[in-house]
């Protein structure tokens, strides 16, 4: 009984340890990853196609070794750099995939408003103008109406949504033209936010 009972503490410390050494990989992995984000952030330019690639691969080791909302929304947002700087030539493929990483991450962090912005963001560059996005764009707003992210899409995507010539456009936009009134005036307001680049 006290052998077994032992070997059980044994197994469970193991355990213990291999789970705090996998979430020390990935986190490892995801911060190498963001200071690549960061520094396309800051100088808008990837300097080679290896830092690209090492970028992402570290944004996939990272998601490998632990499932967390902040690593799949990184692996996201390179993929879009992948797409800005034409690194990658399927856009719509890679676009769909950052989609879906997104989507994956609000399943995890339903309340987190950066991430409903940036699906709505996502649906704009792949043409898809539908109830969907209209729906990305409500759930930014009720969970974050006064975060800066929130304020530049709801801004930038709404009067885009209503200045379009396609009525089907305009008719996702048009119940919610005093959201965007809002969230515009907030931009205006904080001239410093500098909204993220098209694609």
């Amino acid at each position: 009984m006290h052998k077994a009972l032992k070997l059980l503490i044994t197994l469970t410390l193991l355990y213990i340890a291999y789970i705090a050494c996998t979430y020390s990989f990935a986190n490892l992995a995801f911060k190498q990853a963001e200071k690549s984000l960061i520094s396309w952030q800051n100088t808008e330019v990837i300097t080679n196609t290896e830092q690209y690639d090492k970028a992402l691969t570290n944004a996939t080791n990272a998601i490998n070794w632990h499932i967390n909302p902040q690593y799949l929304e990184a692996k996201a947002q390179i993929l879009e750099w992948g797409v800005r700087t034409n690194i990658e030539t399927n856009k719509q493929q890679t676009l769909t995939e950052a989609k879906n990483l997104y989507i994956q991450s609000t399943q995890l962090r339903p309340t987190w408003p950066g991430t409903w912005a940036a699906l709505a963001l996502v649906k704009w560059h792949l043409g898809e103008y539908d109830e969907q996005m209209q729906q990305y764009l409500l759930n930014a707003h009720i969970f974050g109406k006064n975060t800066k992210q929130v304020h530049i899409i709801w801004s930038e995507l709404g009067k885009a949504l209503h200045n379009s010539e396609n009525p089907a456009h305009k008719a996702l936009i048009a119940p919610y033209l005093d959201v965007v009134d809002y969230h515009t005036q907030h931009v205006k307001l904080k001239t410093h936010a500098k909204p993220r680049q098209p694609i």
